[in-house]
């Protein structure tokens, strides 16, 4: 045995290769360069590729060139080992990998195995990477594609109501997974297909929650891009989601990095959060605290521990001169909670949802707490006063519908019950139906309260005293959807879109789609033997909730289509002014998306009578007749099964007169204009008016300017200086059946003169990735269009034919184009310059 040893030692000095092969280290984890190609095709059901999408001409000068622009990395995969672009779960990392595309945010606290995006030794098998306390906005670099480039737009109530029972304190915040799935998802650089889920009631919404979170996906989750832009844009406010869900498999491991402290005993994850929200551009976030689920609380989390964390956030946001923090807010929310007090009429009934009331801006109670069960605690802290009159801060308090609700496998809120409820309910005090008080202070008391409520037998009494909020306000699209095929076309896509925003705009104006001050609802939680009560019922948000415009003293430059951000065809405008039809070319991209009507829909006759859905006319999205990108708003009666809207009924010699646009300007003097579409036959374009009313409910109806435009589109403009509370159109329908079309709608102050910046554009590529003949590029900008909120840009590659062809759109410095043929060297963007009103033109070559 001893020369049997002597020898292994002799072999082992005198052959060092033999040795390092004998004693190679095995490898671990993904080797990303054998990732395969990804199919879109998931996500993109119908769209051929880019050579299938109508081409358009290149103008015949003032191009500026760029030359051959600088990529930094170019390989057949995107190498993450070396470009962090944050956490990933594994698809994504494979979809990632192998095309390049940005991805939306989100995070796990402890982040992910190293071994998820690179091969490592035995040594490193259990490292891990992007744990959420490491996050960098400079090192994550898919971050930049997540920030929103335009700010919170300033909005007012407007100053004539639509119905008086609208109450101008009152907030509704909107709970909505407008983004299906948490992960996989790029809708911040947008998709090649019509459909995606959206939302097209801003006006009576104060701050949307970008709904979202799983426990194998990613529990922190901002908003996407897309959906900042179109609420700031909009005038609401854009939260992310905190969800410490401990029903779906949150454990003490999987949070651990979330309560990681620093030297001083300080919750790292606090500047965390703070600054994820100031540097993407977002307004905070939606915290849901239940990390405990149905176990005692500690089982996972002492709730003190997270309430600690919201109050050293509110320390640290209250203590910022960053106007991107100082702004920031936090809702709080826990499972179950409730702002109550006990029988004693002193103590909290709940510990925790006091301690998390106490530590954000604002509280949400869980599903059906109505405002009497919190009426002993508003007066105990001082929201409500001895006459339930209610402080500003009462309205701070939310209670919550359950929107989305799902009742023996079918969605509860279908086409008959939405646009029916009362929301009154959450936000108004309430009796007896013979004026006799409720006693909630004994459990009989608490029964009949109950036992009343499910019958609708109370009776309102007073005024609000605290604000509503919507969980699953997706329900429309849920309706939607619950209707699509396993194959989808274009044609079913638009069909979808177009249902969908019908019935988002019943439930926010009620089943008539316009409300009036003879609307009733339902105030009970409906039995399917009470469903024959609804058949006259028709009640909305909006018979609660005043109508919000961002059509303001501060914004004196205001333009919008109406693009809800969608389409299967795309306009857009040369620099003479004329427009031309991209087709063949379904997307979805809300960042380019428009202001929306204020207004859903307010028509009435020269006489004041108020016309809705029953009598045949309503307003749509018609997304087959664009002014410009992929849609207008028309009247109509309807639409068909391809999504393309019905003529509506009206009395033929008749006028009529459309509220579009809510408003709150000063006297300072305004131009006007509308572009309007309309058959000549049934609609007389000769005396259409420009209807202002003033901050008295006065309407003026100016004689406008008219222009023809291509296309049957007619420009009609005209100036007014009065107090401004509302825009609309008159017109005069020279038939019984007709649809018209507002495909513009712009405002500008005259004594403001926009002084646009001098900027050189510049243009790079972090990043190429290049396989099977096709290319993928990360583009990174810089001054591409002027700094006004309502810029964009468009994206073509250049053909062997020397034709055009759209391979994207956006409004931000860093955007992303996908399967572009390897032959294709030469692109062009055009910017569609707002603040200058200029069409520039950018050529570029790879």
């Amino acid at each position: 045995m001893k020369k049997i040893l002597n020898l292994l030692a002799v072999i082992s000095l005198t052959s060092p290769i033999a040795a390092v092969v004998a004693c190679k280290s095995p490898k671990f984890g993904t080797d990303l360069s054998k990732v395969k190609d990804y199919d879109w095709t998931a996500e993109e059901p119908y769209f051929e590729g880019y050579n299938q999408v109508g081409a358009s001409a290149l103008p015949s000068n003032g191009i500026t060139d760029l030359g051959k622009i600088t990529i930094k990395n170019k390989n057949s995969y995107l190498n993450l080992a070396d470009f962090n672009t944050g956490f990933q779960i594994e698809t994504e990392i494979k979809k990632q990998a192998a095309t390049g595309v940005p991805l939306n945010a989100k995070f796990l606290p402890n982040g992910q195995g190293k071994t998820t995006v690179t091969e490592v030794s035995k040594a490193e098998y259990y490292d891990r990477i992007n744990q959420l306390v490491n996050w960098s906005y400079d090192t994550s670099l898919d971050a930049k594609y997540n920030t929103a480039r335009i700010p919170l737009q300033q909005a007012s109530k407007v100053k004539t109501k639509w119905v008086s029972s609208q109450d101008d304190r009152i907030m509704e915040m909107n709970m909505n997974t407008i983004i299906p799935h948490t992960s996989m998802a790029n809708t911040i650089i947008g998709n090649n297909r019509a459909y995606e889920r959206s939302f097209n009631n801003y006006q009576y919404n104060d701050v949307m929650v970008a709904w979202a979170g799983a426990i194998d996906e990613g529990i922190i989750v901002p908003p996407g891009k897309n959906q900042v832009e179109k609420g700031h844009l909009n005038g609401t406010k854009v939260l992310g989601n905190v969800f410490l869900d401990g029903y779906h498999g949150l454990t003490k491991e999987k949070l651990s990095g979330f309560l990681e402290k620093d030297s001083n005993g300080n919750y790292k994850v606090a500047d965390v959060l703070i600054d994820i929200a100031a540097k993407m551009g977002f307004d905070g976030w939606f915290w849901n605290n239940e990390p405990n689920g149905e176990q005692p609380n500690g089982t996972i989390v002492d709730y003190k521990e997270t309430v600690e964390i919201m109050k050293q956030m509110q320390a640290k946001i209250a203590a910022s001169t960053d106007p991107a923090v100082k702004n920031l807010i936090v809702y709080g929310y826990r499972n179950h909670g409730t702002l109550a007090l006990d029988v004693d009429g002193k103590t909290p009934a709940d510990l925790e949802a006091n301690e998390i009331w106490k530590n954000t801006n604002y509280y949400v109670n869980d599903f059906y707490r109505f405002p009497i069960q919190m009426q002993t605690f508003m007066k105990a802290n001082g929201l409500l006063d001895a006459n339930n009159k209610p402080t500003a801060d009462a309205f701070k308090v939310f209670n919550m519908l359950n929107t989305g609700a799902w009742v023996g496998d079918k969605i509860y809120l279908n086409e008959d019950r939405i646009g029916t409820t009362d929301f009154r309910q959450l936000t108004h005090l309430v009796t007896q139906s013979d004026d006799t008080p409720y006693d909630l202070t004994t459990k009989v008391g608490q029964e009949k309260f109950y036992e009343d409520y499910m019958k609708g037998n109370w009776k309102y009494s007073g005024e609000a005293i605290n604000s509503l909020s919507m969980f699953a306000s997706h329900v429309p699209n849920d309706l939607a959807e619950s209707k699509m095929g396993d194959t989808r076309t274009a044609t079913q896509d638009i069909y979808s879109l177009v249902y969908a925003s019908d019935y988002d705009d019943i439930l926010h104006t009620g089943r008539n789609k316009a409300l009036s001050d003879n609307d009733t609802g339902v105030s009970y939680y409906p039995d399917p033997e009470l469903d024959a009560q609804l058949e006259e019922k028709s009640s909305g948000v909006g018979n609660l909730i005043s109508e919000k415009t961002t059509l303001v003293d501060s914004n004196p430059d205001f333009v919008t289509n109406f693009s809800t951000g969608q389409g299967v065809v795309f306009n857009t405008q040369a620099k003479d002014g004329s427009i031309s039809t991209i087709s063949n070319y379904p997307w979805s991209n809300t960042n380019i998306a428009d202001t929306q009507p204020t207004y859903k829909w307010k028509v009435a006759t020269d006489a004041g009578v108020q016309l809705n859905k029953t009598d045949g006319v309503s307003g749509y999205y018609d997304y087959y007749n664009p002014y410009l990108k992929g849609n207008s708003i028309a009247l109509g009666g309807g639409y068909d099964t391809t999504g393309k809207i019905q003529e509506g009924t009206f009395t033929k010699d008749a006028t009529y007169n459309w509220t579009i646009m809510g408003a709150d300007y000063s006297s300072t003097k305004r131009e006007i204009s509308m572009v309007v579409k309309g058959d000549t036959d049934k609609v007389n374009l000769e005396n259409l008016t420009i209807n202002v009313t003033d901050q008295s409910g006065e309407m003026t109806k100016f004689t406008p300017t008219k222009t023809n435009l291509a296309n049957g589109w007619v420009k009609i403009s005209a100036q007014a200086s009065s107090q401004i509370s509302q825009i609309g159109l008159g017109f005069t329908a020279k038939a019984a059946k007709l649809t018209l079309n507002v495909g513009e709608i712009a405002v500008k102050d005259s004594s403001v003169r926009n002084t646009p910046k001098a900027t050189t554009p510049e243009l790079t590529s972090e990043y190429l990735v290049a396989r099977n003949n096709q290319m993928n590029l990360r583009l990174n900008f810089n001054h591409i269009i002027d700094d006004s909120i309502y810029s964009y840009y468009e994206i073509y590659q250049k053909n062997s034919d020397a034709s055009l062809t759209m391979v994207g759109q956006s409004n931000a410095n860093n955007y992303y184009i996908k399967n572009v043929a390897a032959s294709i060297s030469e692109f062009y963007v055009k910017s569609i310059n707002k603040a200058s009103n200029s069409i520039d033109w950018v050529k570029f070559e790879v």
